[in-house]
């Protein structure tokens, strides 16, 4: 059975001399969860940004393959089409609108029935979504409007519900959902593995 995703041994660099990636290789089955973990500097973002085809003209070797077919050097609006897409970690939201309006921005090109179902999905991931879709995104980390406004930025403690999934990801609740997600703040192994959704 072909993998989902396959990476195969790639190498990417940076100015064409400093290696970012050396030799990484990964497979994710059709419907797994698959985590990235590792140190800051260790290379999560980087591989995340070159499956996406963000890095230009990387990675150097090695090959990435989707439902077997290479996709390695491909432009990012052609993965994208895919269905592969990064999402950064910063909290790079569209401030000025809704929660639900930036939710629906990441189905922006969807042209499948199944748009509907797929935000109910991440509203079953992430219920709070679902409580605050109205609020302006820029107060997602505050209190819900009407309430008395906390401060925008999390405490150390809400490292885990201030911070917004992040992840490479095929469509979201698409049938053959992949997610990888970059936390910097967790250090740990380079991959771990969830079980299988069934």
């Amino acid at each position: 059975m072909t993998a989902l995703l396959k990476v195969h041994s790639i190498e990417t660099l940076y100015f064409d001399r400093i290696y970012a990636l050396f030799g990484v290789s990964l497979e994710i089955e059709e419907g797994e969860i698959f985590t990235v973990l590792g140190p800051n500097g260790a290379g999560k973002t980087t591989l995340l940004r070159t499956i996406a085809g963000l890095l230009k003209d990387q990675p150097k070797k090695g090959e990435i393959l989707f439902r077997g077919r290479r996709i390695d050097g491909w432009q990012p609006e052609a993965v994208a089409r895919l269905g592969i897409v990064y999402v950064p970690e910063d909290r790079g939201l569209f401030k000025e609108l809704t929660v639900a309006e930036n939710l629906e921005l990441g189905l922006w090109g969807r042209h499948d029935g199944g748009v509907t179902k797929d935000l109910d999905f991440v509203y079953g991931m992430f219920p709070i979504l679902r409580e605050r879709a109205d609020q302006e995104a820029e107060t997602l980390w505050a209190s819900p409007r009407g309430s008395r406004r906390a401060s925008t930025k999390p405490s150390p403690r809400s490292a885990g519900r201030g911070r917004p999934f992040c992840s490479w990801s095929r469509t979201p609740g698409s049938p053959s959902g992949s997610r990888a997600g970059a936390r910097s703040w967790k250090p740990g192994a380079w991959c771990s593995r969830a079980p299988r959704r069934s």
